[in-house]
């Protein structure tokens, strides 16, 4: 599953990982915009119990390399190693991941994507010669940042 690629700055694949961010944001504020929308209750109540310095530490860096390690880079290796698919790995890394965000339902569908978009990401470090786990979770560290400072 990994590709040698030259070590120099790679414009292509930071080009890719800036889209993908850009898609992680425009789905959390999309199904922001759903829920709110229609009045659904993400019942994230737990989270409310912490103070801002817990959450943003369990947001930031806690949740990132707890979820990328379990959710991504498991299910993802060993699936790969079994199957050869890598849309199948992604589909089944995305459904662990939307399965253990049980807010809602529209939580769950926004969790899916979010877990493609994050196992595009690992692929796509893997291709690019990169080291999957810590550029997954710098990148899901990053989302969730982004959520923390700018969607409600």
């Amino acid at each position: 599953m990994h590709q040698n690629t030259s070590k120099s700055f790679d414009f292509i694949y930071w080009k890719k990982i800036c889209f993908l961010l850009f898609l992680s944001i425009t789905n959390g504020y999309l199904f922001s915009w759903i829920n709110t929308s229609l009045s659904i209750d993400t019942n994230q109540d737990s989270l409310a119990l912490l103070s801002k310095k817990d959450l943003f530490l369990m947001i930031a860096l806690h949740a990132p390399i707890i979820e990328t390690i379990v959710f991504q880079y498991i299910p993802i290796e060993v699936t790969f190693k079994y199957f050869k698919r890598k849309w199948l790995s992604s589909i089944i890394s995305a459904s662990f991941f939307s399965i253990i965000h049980t807010y809602s339902i529209s939580y769950m569908c926004m969790t899916f994507i979010a877990g493609i978009i994050l196992s595009v990401v690992y692929l796509e470090s893997l291709k690019h010669n990169k080291i999957a786990v810590l550029y997954t979770i710098l990148f899901h560290s990053v989302y969730n940042m982004y959520g923390f400072f700018f969607v409600e």
